[in-house]
């Protein structure tokens, strides 16, 4: 609670409960991480007096690096230097490679990158210590610290002879959000530049200048007919090719490929029903209104009908755009109850209406199935007709409140307060409530749908303890 509704106000008390050791764990380390949310800073000595087994004495951490993620640091004095110096390579290097949650003063990551640079990178690849991930542990401390020219020096200089294994690592880590480094690290390496030209982690430009139009198809194919290996095969004895996605990618990104491959390929029947899913998700993402043209003809042939079901479940519902809404239409004529419930519950998101869209909505509101019944009367809510609503005692109410929290009018909120104060709602819909109330006063909130408001496992730790 303290948490959610405290302050800074409350720093003495959860000092106190920090340092007692006669407080459960629990309760200290919860307490530690909220004071710091609230500003509490730890001097070095205090750092080290935490630290240890936890439960004996005042210890709540086994290590300093464990403690970073909880508290902060004051300063960077010689008491914390001396117990860094303590550690091992191995375990200084371990900040560096995982930086800590709760933002520590720079002079303390500038002293670790420092040693390391100078003294513990030549001791993890030693003879005498033994490590044998000591060079892995050095390439992943460069890559995280690449931001740091030394850093980024070495990086580059270590990839002209890494092993194609630790290559093949180091571009796990690179792609996805940091695709410009694998662009500047390959500039700087011609060994890495053509690992990732083979892995096609290159832009498409150097792709096409590395390999050539024909060539570069072939290859993209490749990696899809090998994805369709590994899904085919049973217990998981074929791994999925490792950069399956961005090939994926590069698939809806060039025209070309997207004619000539992905195209045939979700066609293909013999193609397993996974791979099919990850390429129609890219056209989808890339052409939605191709991907709308491609279900609709999708829908004659009932082969395709668990990957339609997969998309629909997955993806159309989910989020679903005005080019979704022939194939939702399509999908709301089906006898399957689970696909009714979902084409409704996405073209309630998109605002359907007209008078065919309330008579189905009338029919679907007499389903057996609850679920169906409960968001076609959520539907006719938002039609303006409420009378269905009021004599169903809870039956699909939670879907019924998610149709109204979407819409959000003032009159489907009033609405939303008297199904709540009334007892006809549980206490999900409190969440809408806050979401909205805080949108109304202007203040920052997420996209819908609104999450819970606690930020933290501390309170269900302490609820449940």
């Amino acid at each position: 609670m303290l948490d959610i509704f405290g302050s800074g106000e409350q720093l003495p008390l959860l000092r106190k409960w920090i340092f007692d050791p006669l407080e459960p764990y629990r309760i200290r380390v919860n307490a530690l991480r909220v004071a710091t949310r609230f500003g509490l800073t730890l001097s070095g000595q205090e750092f080290v007096q935490l630290c240890g087994s936890p439960g004996q004495g005042e210890a709540l951490a086994p290590d300093l690096l464990v403690l970073f993620d909880y508290a902060r640091l004051e300063s960077f004095d010689d008491v914390m230097k001396e117990a860094l110096l303590h550690l091992t390579p191995l375990e200084r290097s371990r900040h560096l490679r995982d930086p800590c949650h709760v933002p520590q003063p720079p002079e303390l990551d500038a002293w670790l990158f420092e040693q390391w640079y100078q003294c513990d990178r030549h001791l993890l690849v030693a003879q005498d210590e033994g490590l044998s991930e000591g060079e892995e542990c050095n390439v992943t401390v460069a890559f995280v610290q690449r931001a740091r020219p030394a850093a980024w020096r070495l990086l580059r200089e270590w990839s002209e002879r890494l092993s194609e294994a630790r290559m093949e690592r180091l571009l796990v880590r690179l792609k996805g959000r940091h695709h410009e480094d694998v662009v500047r690290l390959a500039n700087a390496s011609k060994a890495f530049h053509d690992f990732a030209a083979r892995r096609l982690l290159l832009p498409l430009d150097a792709l096409l200048a590395h390999w050539g139009e024909e060539e570069l198809l072939r290859r993209l194919d490749r990696v899809v007919q090998a994805a369709n290996v590994a899904c085919t095969v049973p217990h998981q004895l074929v791994a999925r090719p490792t950069f399956f996605a961005r090939a994926v990618e590069l698939l809806g990104e060039w025209e070309v490929a997207r004619r000539r491959v992905l195209y045939r390929r979700l066609c293909d029947f013999d193609m397993a029903a996974d791979v099919r899913f990850d390429l129609y998700k890219q056209l989808r993402e890339k052409d939605p209104a191709a991907a709308a043209r491609w279900g609709l003809v999708a829908w004659r042939y009932p082969d395709n009908a668990d990957l339609l079901r997969q998309i629909l479940m997955n993806v159309v519902a989910r989020a679903p755009v005005a080019e979704d809404r022939p194939v939702l239409l399509a999908a709301l004529r089906e006898s399957d109850e689970r696909m009714q419930f979902l084409a409704v519950s996405a073209l309630l998101s998109l605002g359907e209406s007209g008078p065919g869209w309330v008579d189905r909505l009338h029919s679907l509101s007499h389903s057996e199935n609850p679920s169906v019944r409960g968001l076609a009367l959520a539907g006719l809510v938002q039609q303006g007709q409420r009378e269905g609503l009021e004599s169903q005692h809870g039956v699909g109410r939670s879907d019924a409140v998610d149709a109204l929290s979407r819409r959000g009018t003032d009159e489907d909120l009033s609405l939303l307060l008297e199904m709540r104060l009334e007892g006809k709602a549980s206490q999900a819909v409190d969440n809408h409530l806050r979401h909205h109330l805080a949108r109304h006063e202007g203040k920052p909130v997420t996209d819908w749908p609104p999450r819970n408001t606690s930020d933290g496992w501390c309170e269900v730790c302490l609820m449940y303890e």
